[in-house]
């Protein structure tokens, strides 16, 4: 009868004990806030970029091991026009991604989507193509406010999208303009 006790005793404790998955720990993240223009929430594990990007990103993070990449690049849209006219979000859109797919070979590419970001209407597209002998995906969203055209690119190593990919997901769609100047 001691015995029995005992079992009942090993699989009522064994029943209160939760076992994690180490493999499965979700990603912390942390709001970055820039020029009091915009805010984005990043992955902990990307720091300030120590090699340029992009000569004309007001944000570049990185993460070298991870191969995971992300810049913004804010730009007034005062200063934009064609022809003397303002430049629609389209016409933004097709020459922000044509400057990515220009730099790419044996490119391939989803449709474009329109969405809103925190109510701003936006287009985004991936694109996938060869750099440097390595297979690239980059993830971009082209946003427009009443300012400002934002472009944000999250990008990796082909071979490690499955594990980056969620991250860069969430990035992407944390983006908000703080008050637009």
């Amino acid at each position: 009868m001691r015995i029995l006790s005992i079992i009942v005793l090993f699989f009522f404790l064994s029943g209160c004990i939760t076992v994690t998955n180490k493999n499965a720990e979700e990603t912390t993240f942390k709001e970055i806030k820039i020029n009091d223009l915009y805010s984005v929430q990043l992955p902990a594990y990307l720091k300030p970029s120590v090699n340029m990007l992009n000569d004309e990103a007001s944000l570049q993070y990185s993460n070298n091991e991870r191969s995971f990449y992300v810049i913004v690049i804010d730009e007034v849209r005062a200063n934009l026009a064609i022809n003397n006219k303002a430049i629609t979000l389209v016409e933004f859109f097709e020459t922000s991604t044509a400057n990515i797919v220009g730099s790419l070979t044996n490119v391939q590419s989803s449709n474009p989507e329109h969405i809103k970001v925190n109510g701003m209407d936006a287009y985004k597209i991936t694109i996938i193509g060869k750099h440097d002998q390595l297979i690239m995906v980059y993830k971009c969203y082209i946003i427009e406010s009443i300012g400002h055209f934002y472009q944000l690119y999250c990008w990796t190593v082909a071979d490690l999208l499955a594990n980056n990919e969620k991250d860069m997901d969430t990035v992407l769609n944390s983006f908000k303009e703080l008050h637009d100047k």
